[in-house]
């Protein structure tokens, strides 16, 4: 199509029964029908069919930030990628799951959350052949093979293969306390103390001592209870310290472990 002889405005667009009113923006428009792209970026000589989407694209090269977040200062390149970031701020999450209605600040968020109900895993590890929902949790399972641990913690200098393992760390040197007892709101840094703790509620004392059936409630118990047993730190030897651990230890493989995670279950699932 000829823009340049089409006179003066309005500009009808044949295709999509749109009119405009200036002709730049009439010319970028008919390019999104023909697929043209004009534009042409002279760092990398990507093709782009707007000037618009020239301009931010050099932004990549110029590490320029003109969109300016006024609540936490931050700055990004793009209009689109500010607006994204400000639903953080207010809490909108405009994309909704029609499947269990969930809710999602982007788009993007939305498809990789819809493949949950699909059971659909496009993104295979080419190492081991896992699959996953998304890219991300495929990049973040691929660091694994490479022995790589970008993630350093900036207060132990501790680093980690992903985010989530850096991110569950942090919690050791962080006061608060995010796993709370709905029963007595006692609290813990992290979650394994919580499900050990919750064995309080329910009786539940996985740890029995082979030679008295007494139990415990935590492992380190039981050992400090078999040294009256073995004799150890009194110079006695009526029982093998080892032995005992041992014993023990196979009659958790043999079916007691298996109780506790049920009864474990049964306790969060309240």
């Amino acid at each position: 199509m000829e823009v340049e002889n089409l006179g003066k405005g309005p500009w009808f667009c044949f295709i999509c029964n749109r009119f405009f009113f200036r002709k730049h923006i009439f010319r970028n428009h008919i390019l999104t029908h023909t697929g043209e792209k004009a534009f042409r970026c002279e760092i990398c000589d990507k093709l782009f069919g707007r000037k618009c989407y020239l301009v931010e694209h050099k932004r990549i090269h110029t590490g320029e930030k003109p969109f300016h977040c006024s609540v936490c200062d931050k700055y990004f390149g793009h209009r689109k990628g500010l607006q994204m970031h400000i639903r953080i701020h207010t809490g909108e999450k405009p994309h909704v799951c029609h499947i269990c209605s969930k809710r999602f600040t982007q788009y993007s968020a939305l498809k990789d959350h819809f493949l949950t109900h699909t059971g659909e895993k496009p993104f295979a590890c080419d190492v081991c052949g896992k699959a996953f929902v998304d890219k991300n949790r495929l990049t973040a399972h691929q660091v694994m093979h490479s022995g790589e641990r970008p993630f350093m913690c900036d207060e132990c200098g501790k680093s980690f293969s992903s985010k989530l393992q850096l991110r569950r760390h942090k919690i050791v040197h962080t006061p608060s306390r995010q796993h709370v007892c709905h029963l007595c709101g006692k609290s813990y840094s992290r979650k394994v103390g919580l499900q050990s703790h919750a064995n309080t509620h329910v009786s539940v004392k996985p740890h029995a001592c082979i030679v008295c059936n007494r139990s415990f409630l935590h492992k380190k118990s039981l050992v400090r209870h078999y040294m009256s047993h073995s004799g150890e730190g009194r110079g006695e030897k009526n029982l093998s310290f080892e032995s005992l651990i041992s014993n023990e230890e196979k009659g958790i493989n043999n079916g007691n472990e298996s109780h506790l995670d049920n009864e474990n279950y049964q306790y969060r699932s309240r």
